[in-house]
């Protein structure tokens, strides 16, 4: 059994500079996408689906092509972090009826479905994520790319929804923990192996969890076979292995925030744009008897407030006051959450912080209701 493969990937080389851009062949997304079955969704059913690291975007619209082929309505959210791939996606697909662009770094992308004051990420059915290959120094050691932005994509994606991901094979051989990972968040995984192309890569296709467990059995198992060489090819594939259904489908939460996530002029002057779009919905709703415009209860702020903004607010006292027969306290506090997975023999903790903003009612007799974000 080898101990570990040396990655001479090519594509690895000088990613620090490239972030390493190699697409897909356009034939094997669609290989890709025949792994899917569509057939139980009712016509027009939309299909939320994204691309973040997405090049020129042909990958993206191909999956889109495919959608609108089976009478489905996609909506498609690209992001690309490179302006000169990101301007030609624009030239090409800026006109494509539900085909978002954005232009900026993964990690600062916001892509959200906002209620109110509460966000929701989990607005994707299908993610196709084809990542930068390579290390990445940080403070806490090296990590590799493929895992960092696999688990970012992660969270846009609805429990049921399926992911497909492209790596090299030396990765998952050489990072077991990285599979492991994948198997913890992910059930029915398939691991196949690119048609003959010009790389040794593999896709990696599963069904996100409702809730995430270790599954490391399954995981080695599967790198045995990567080892082996006893991977199926993709394009030995017939018919689907995989099936969306109509209940996943609605878990998605309507995207109404996509843009960069960094305050800069270009998404303040989107939030104006929004400001101007909210006031003209404000003369939609006037009152023809009473000439009088319904005001929508909260002020709006140029660039949407964050959970943070909203913890500011509360904890400075911004709404503590008395309101009719009841008290009102606003508060923000720190939550930690903590996942444990087990890589080998070693249990594996990762704490998370959370900022938490919440209000505390106490009426006349003393009960209190407390409602948290």
């Amino acid at each position: 059994m080898a101990e570990s493969i040396r990655n001479t990937f090519s594509r690895t080389q000088g990613n620090d500079a490239k972030y390493g851009y190699y697409p897909t062949e356009l034939s094997i997304v669609e290989r890709e996408m025949n792994l899917i079955r569509f057939d139980d969704l009712k016509d027009d059913s939309i299909i939320p689906m994204c691309d973040f690291t997405g090049g020129t975007g042909e990958q993206l619209e191909t999956m889109y092509r495919i959608i609108l082929e089976k009478g489905l309505t996609p909506k498609a959210y690209y992001n690309e972090i490179t302006l000169e791939r990101y301007k030609e996606a624009k030239a090409n697909y800026g006109d494509l009826s539900n085909f978002y662009l954005c232009n900026t770094n993964l990690f600062s992308l916001k892509c959200r479905n906002k209620d109110g004051r509460k966000y929701d990420a989990k607005t994707m059915v299908v993610i196709r994520n084809n990542p930068p290959y390579g290390d990445e120094k940080t403070a806490t050691g090296t990590k590799r790319m493929e895992e960092k932005f696999f688990l970012e994509n992660h969270k846009y994606l609805v429990d049921g929804g399926i992911h497909i991901l492209e790596v090299p094979y030396t990765t998952l051989v050489n990072y077991p923990s990285f599979l492991r990972k994948i198997f913890y968040r992910y059930k029915g995984v398939e691991i196949l192996d690119f048609p003959e192309t010009k790389y040794k890569q593999v896709v990696v296709i599963g069904v996100k969890k409702s809730n995430g467990y270790n599954d490391n059995d399954l995981a080695d198992e599967w790198l045995e076979k990567i080892k082996l060489g006893k991977l199926k090819n993709l394009k030995d594939i017939e018919g689907p292995l995989f099936n969306l259904d109509q209940k996943t489908i609605k878990k998605a939460k309507e995207v109404s925030v996509y843009r960069d996530g960094r305050v800069n002029d270009e998404t303040l002057t989107n939030g104006l744009f929004s400001i101007f779009d909210e006031l003209q919905e404000r003369e939609k709703r006037e009152d023809p008897i009473e000439k009088k415009i319904q005001v929508v209860g909260d002020e709006t702020a140029i660039v949407e407030r964050g959970i943070g903004h909203r913890a500011l607010e509360l904890a400075s006292g911004k709404f503590n006051k008395i309101c009719g027969d009841v008290l009102i306290y606003g508060y923000a506090d720190k939550k930690i959450e903590t996942t444990v997975e087990i890589e080998g023999d070693k249990e594996i903790t990762t704490e998370t912080e959370r900022i938490v903003s919440g209000i505390e009612v106490t009426n006349k007799y003393g009960d209190v209701i407390r409602k948290e974000s």
